[in-house]
């Protein structure tokens, strides 16, 4: 039976293939042409749609490729522009002090124990610049900081800030001149000792180095009365020290009253 249907088959397509058109083509290949024709357009229509969005891939994976390199080249470029910013404005303001006075010597904040932040700070001066222990460290604005303590070392400097719970300083209230002393407890603010509760101390005045101690130099700004408290004989007054509110990365280091 199989085998029957196989001639006829092959009959019809003798037959089709001697059949001519108006077209001068045989009914074979007419009909061939209508089955392979659709096919050939869908291959071609898939062949050029992967092929097109195969280019759009690759030109958007180079383009992305590209776009990070030049994001990384662009961050990095940054920050060497902020390095060298930073570079270049350290050194105006050394040229800055060394005309101003030549006894000044500029420096800049090296290390701050975040443990104890108003205990000591490391400074990027020492010896070989003649740097020397006892001497006043000022911020940019000229308010006191503290002083260079030892050890001093050949490249850097260890400094006691007035808001130690170590030492402390002559001081008065600018105002009237009334006399006391400034002391630390290792947090922002500092103590104002010894004024006696009938003395006219408000919030908001200015406190300066007496000169008292012969530690400090007389005027140099110190602090912000922010507290006061009346007891029996004396009063509890809290100073916010200027330095606490402004930054600390660049500073003056001079003579002490006993060195000038």
């Amino acid at each position: 039976m199989v085998f029957l249907v196989a001639v006829l088959f092959l009959n019809l397509l003798l037959m089709s293939s001697r059949i001519v058109l108006k077209n001068d083509r045989s009914l074979l290949m007419t009909a061939v042409g209508f089955v392979v024709t659709p096919v050939g357009v869908v291959y071609n229509e898939v062949s050029t749609f992967f092929s097109r969005n195969l280019r759009h891939y690759v030109f958007v994976t180079n383009t992305y490729q590209q776009f990070r390199k030049l994001k990384a080249e662009h961050a990095q470029l940054k920050y060497e522009n902020y390095v060298l910013r930073r570079e270049l404005d350290s050194l105006r303001f050394r040229d800055q002090v060394s005309k101003k006075d030549p006894r000044f010597l500029a420096a800049q904040l090296v290390q701050l124990d975040p443990n104890f932040p108003f205990n000591t700070i490391l400074l990027d001066r020492g010896t070989m610049q003649g740097v020397r222990s006892g001497m006043i460290v000022l911020n940019e604005s000229g308010d006191l900081v503290g002083r260079v303590i030892d050890p001093v070392h050949m490249f850097a400097c260890h400094v006691r800030l007035i808001t130690s719970a170590r030492g402390g300083v002559g001081a008065c209230i600018e105002r009237d001149r009334m006399e006391g002393l400034i002391t630390g407890d290792n947090s922002r603010l500092c103590n104002f000792k010894y004024l006696l509760e009938s003395l006219p101390v408000v919030v908001g005045d200015e406190v300066v180095t007496s000169g008292t101690d012969g530690l400090y130099p007389s005027g140099i700004s110190l602090g912000r009365v922010v507290e006061v408290r009346k007891t029996q004989l004396m009063q509890e007054v809290r100073v916010l020290p200027h330095f606490v509110t402004r930054p600390l990365k660049k500073m003056l280091i001079i003579p002490n009253a006993t060195q000038d």
